[in-house]
């Protein structure tokens, strides 16, 4: 599948010219195994490669500038943001009810943290919750420290850093189905709660009531049941 070829692109950080060859000879390689329109593929391919968004010495720094930078993309089981597929290709159910731009929720921590860091954390959401084998810069594991839930929702809250990713379930106690991006002091919403970046359907409303969109945006970290902080696992620091 083009999806796997793709995946091969998220080490592109800190990689040399022949290194990034040899990725990009990977690409073509499965993409020419497994796609009976090679030339269409390929080209979709680099477009969303090279439409990216740059990290500039004006963009905001850091894991949560990064993430930042990609409100708006919709919801959608994407390893890169920018691949723009023709609506009517074959997809994985979304919210758009089509091929759009965008990133499901691990597969956008997994692309931040890569773009903006060159930590490489495991796109899969149960694989990424257990922080299996995240690959430092330079090589070798990254550091990474899980931080326990409790039982206080200011306790927590109290220990965690903008960046820290916290793994939400799909009940209480039930099974690891979701990960959101802590903002800190990046940003807060305009009745003082506290907000998270990530990737997922149109669930939640802002300070004002309104209906949050589908897709990366920032959004509230509420107590209250059907909320994030009742079905809360855990978090984890990846260290730079």
């Amino acid at each position: 599948m083009l999806q796997i070829a793709i995946g091969f692109t998220l080490r592109l950080a800190n990689v040399s010219v022949m290194q990034l060859i040899f990725v990009n000879m990977l690409v073509c390689i499965c993409l020419l195994a497994q796609s009976t329109t090679f030339t269409t593929s390929l080209l979709e391919l680099h477009h969303a490669l090279s439409s990216a968004p740059e990290i500039t010495e004006h963009a905001p720094k850091g894991r949560v500038g990064a993430a930042m930078m990609h409100v708006g993309f919709e919801y959608q089981h994407h390893h890169i943001p920018a691949w723009d597929p023709p609506q009517d290709r074959p997809f994985n159910k979304s919210p758009a009810g089509h091929q759009t731009r965008g990133l499901d929720c691990s597969n956008f921590t997994t692309w931040v943290y890569n773009w903006a860091v060159g930590i490489h954390i495991n796109s899969g959401i149960g694989a990424q919750a257990l922080a299996q084998r995240p690959r430092a810069p330079r090589g070798g594991l990254a550091p990474h420290t899980r931080i326990e839930r409790g039982k206080d929702c200011a306790a927590f809250v109290a220990k965690l850093c903008a960046g820290d990713l916290l793994f939400i379930c799909d009940k209480p106690g039930g099974k690891i189905a979701h990960v959101i991006m802590w903002t800190g002091e990046c940003a807060q919403s305009a009745d003082g709660k506290p907000l998270v970046i990530d990737s997922t359907g149109p669930s939640h409303v802002d300070a004002n009531g309104v209906m949050i969109p589908s897709g990366v945006h920032l959004r509230p970290f509420s107590t209250e049941v059907g909320e994030y902080w009742p079905s809360l696992s855990h978090g984890l620091r990846f260290i730079e």
